[in-house]
């Protein structure tokens, strides 16, 4: 393959101008997305054994999706859909009073969204009166969780996400 006849776009669906585009055996970043601008590199090492390897520096939450790579030479076109899952794991749990027997539980810089499991020392489930999960503003989820403290030793507050990945805390319970 001849790496000076072809045209090499990454596209994210839906959205012009490109991600990356590679032509006439160049980077071309005129029309590259605002976002992308001096954060992608066509790996250039592997082009004329057909690899098309694209480089994103700084990922953030708002990089994951699908991509398109479109690849044209005057003998050959071809697309392939690379899908980039962005991953997060926030701040360790903190577990807080409000009241003698209310507590919250909170964590930030999450992503994929996060769910959170209160439990008591006997592995229980505890029912948050209220929970709130919301995006900050660099796109990573805040998650917070209210509960009645129950009849227990401890509690503990997992938070997860969707990848398998948490952060737990506990909390003695005095008084009880």
């Amino acid at each position: 393959m001849n790496a000076e006849k072809m045209e090499i776009r990454w596209l994210k669906p839906m959205y012009q101008p490109y991600v990356h585009l590679y032509i006439n055996g160049k980077d071309d970043y005129t029309a590259q997305m605002p976002q992308f601008a001096n954060r992608t590199e066509l790996l250039k090492e592997n082009i004329t054994r057909g690899i098309f390897l694209l480089m994103i520096r700084n990922v953030t939450a708002e990089d994951s999706g699908n991509y398109y790579c479109y690849v044209e030479s005057s003998d050959h076109h071809d697309i392939a859909t690379v899908q980039l899952l962005v991953n997060a794991v926030g701040t360790v749990p903190v577990i807080s009073a409000i009241t003698d027997d209310t507590v919250y539980c909170e964590s930030h810089g999450w992503h994929p969204k996060p769910y959170l499991l209160w439990t008591d020392n006997e592995g229980n489930n505890i029912i948050p009166s209220m929970e709130n999960v919301f995006r900050e503003e660099n796109n990573l989820y805040h998650i917070i969780s209210i509960i009645s403290l129950p009849n227990a030793s401890y509690i503990t507050c997992t938070v997860s996400n969707s990848l398998n990945q948490s952060k737990k805390s506990s909390w003695q319970i005095t008084g009880q």
